[in-house]
């Protein structure tokens, strides 16, 4: 074993060139890893919201746009009130999220956790992939993922400018944030499903039942 593996690395050094004493700079390694040649990635014709709306409406999921942050609760209201869902939702403990004004009748917990019977749950998206229609998550305290994962129907907050063509401008854009890496991120693209019983697709049953999106921008 011992020697399949030397191999394997001795292999490894002569393509990189190094001998087997040298040491590889973690900074330089991560520089090097980013500047790497950009693969041949897919194009299309709409243009990138557009693109992205669509895959996400194919993946059963539902939006909204509105002008700027202060609007974000008016269309969770509204979102909720013609789902027929209740006045009562949590949502994540996000500076975007914290001068949100609710109506009086609503009852909205800010938290850290999301309580097992969540019914409705607010969060934001730290970045959307055009390309597929998915949204991406990560968890820490400011973005509890059971928000994401517990609740029946999940709210996800997105502004326009974290949105990117594909799955690799993502990384691109998170590291530049604070915070990163986080410990987990999240890839979601539509309402939970299964067809595991008589290839029926059912939605809701491994998370929320409905996801719906409100851009901001």
């Amino acid at each position: 074993m011992n020697h399949a593996r030397e191999e394997i690395l001795r292999r490894v050094r002569r393509a990189l060139k190094r001998d087997a004493d040298s040491v590889v700079d973690p900074d330089t390694a991560r520089d090097t890893a980013y500047a790497s040649e950009r693969a041949p990635r897919p194009t299309w014709d709409e243009k990138r919201l557009q693109r992205f709306t669509e895959r996400f409406e194919a993946a059963a999921g539902t939006w909204c746009r509105v002008s700027g942050p202060g609007d974000i609760s008016g269309a969770a209201v509204d979102f909720l009130h013609g789902a027929g869902l209740g006045q009562k939702l949590q949502l994540a403990a996000h500076p975007m999220l914290d001068t949100l004004r609710w109506p009086d009748q609503f009852k909205v917990a800010c938290v850290q956790r999301a309580d097992p019977g969540l019914s409705v749950g607010l969060s934001i998206a730290e970045a959307a992939i055009a390309e597929t229609g998915t949204l991406v998550f990560w968890s820490g305290p400011r973005a509890p993922a059971t928000l994401a994962f517990l609740s029946e129907v999940h709210i996800a907050v997105l502004p326009l400018e974290w949105l990117v063509d594909h799955m690799e401008d993502v990384w691109t854009l998170l590291r530049k944030r604070d915070g990163f890496p986080p410990r987990a991120l999240n890839l979601v693209t539509g309402p939970s499903r299964t067809a595991d019983v008589e290839q029926t697709m059912q939605l809701g049953a491994h998370g929320p039942r409905r996801l719906h999106l409100i851009l901001v921008g």
